[in-house]
């Protein structure tokens, strides 16, 4: 009977000893969904700027990086510099002066093109120290050192940006005649949606006259820098962002008088239309300069498959020079935090 009631005894443990198990299994489980949101509401609380310290700077790390392997003899186009490499290479950074700066982006640039299929930046705005004498100034004009260097080997593919509403042409004028800017049949100015406003909006109908202007400048520009070059470059890449793109409501197109006549005469839709007139206005003020860079490819910051807020593609790529037989666009995307 001992043994009997013994074993009955261990018997009630083992099955108190489970449903405890069980109590905190459960326990466990319904913690786990308050734990996950309180991680949630901890993580919320770091600050997504902020890079982990310790970290190399940028040009350690591009030095360091495992290198691309490229198939011998590819064909690839090569990719564009579009970010500052000036800050790349330490502008502004503790301890780097304008020299440092300047002889670490000797080094990027070099790199960026030898091992990971870029262009060889030459200048990142041409309309910018670009005088013969800022071209001689290999020290301290940073445009200068890296043309220099470009200069010496022939064979680098090269490239630099222009920027139209950075060389005080007239489309970043608000004092011309009032015939280059959106207004209603009263006079008053239209904003890009149609509404009325006090700021002058650069027309689709303005006079040729102000943009071809405008390009004659830019070749100044240009032509300092294939001279200090000893060549024509390989690619350009415009800014743009200078001629605003009237909204696809059309209510700006047929409000002003002078933009409705032309629109309807076209026979083209709304966004057709001021696709039209983005690619007819860029296209006259590129084919100002383009010639003093003869062969030089041309593209256009950002003209691609977007159809609200940039040219339609089949109106706009014409801007660019055809690669290969054929028009690339020129899409954009913005890396906006450290985390991505």
């Amino acid at each position: 009977m001992r043994k009997r009631a013994r074993k009955i005894e261990l018997q009630l443990q083992t099955v108190c000893q489970k449903t405890k198990n069980k109590k905190r299994a459960m326990k466990k489980l319904l913690l786990l969904p308050l734990l996950f949101a309180l991680s949630m509401t901890n993580a919320q609380t770091v600050d997504p700027l902020e890079y982990a310290t310790g970290n190399l700077n940028a040009q350690q790390q591009l030095l360091s990086y495992p290198l691309p392997r490229f198939q011998p003899g590819h064909t690839m186009n090569r990719n564009f510099i579009w970010f500052g490499i000036e800050y790349f290479s330490g502008q502004q950074q503790p301890g780097v002066n304008n020299q440092q700066m300047i002889a670490n982006a000797k080094v990027n640039v070099t790199e960026f093109y030898k091992n990971w299929n870029y262009y060889f930046l030459v200048n990142s705005n041409i309309g910018s120290y670009s005088t013969p004498a800022n071209y001689a100034d290999t020290n301290n004009v940073l445009s200068a050192a890296l043309t220099a260097i470009a200069k010496r080997n022939p064979s680098y593919k090269t490239s630099a940006i222009s920027f139209w509403p950075q060389i005080g042409g007239n489309i970043s004028k608000s004092t011309l005649t009032d015939n280059h800017y959106i207004r209603n049949s009263a006079g008053q100015y239209l904003g890009t949606n149609g509404s009325v406003g006090t700021s002058k909006i650069w027309s689709p109908m303005a006079p040729a006259a102000s943009i071809i202007a405008d390009g004659q400048k830019q070749k100044g520009y240009l032509q300092n820098l294939v001279a200090a070059l000893g060549r024509p470059l390989t690619i350009l890449n415009e800014n743009g962002e200078a001629i605003p793109l009237v909204s696809k409501n059309g209510v700006a197109l047929t409000t002003d008088p002078a933009i409705n006549t032309d629109y309807v005469s076209s026979g083209l839709s709304v966004n057709d239309y001021r696709g039209n007139k983005y690619a007819y206005q860029t296209k006259l003020y590129r084919d100002q300069f383009m010639s003093a860079s003869p062969g030089t490819i041309f593209t256009h910051y950002a003209l691609d498959g977007q159809t609200d807020y940039r040219p339609v593609w089949n109106q706009a790529r014409t801007i660019n020079t055809q690669i290969n037989g054929k028009y690339y666009p020129t899409g954009d995307f913005y890396p906006r935090w450290p985390s991505n």
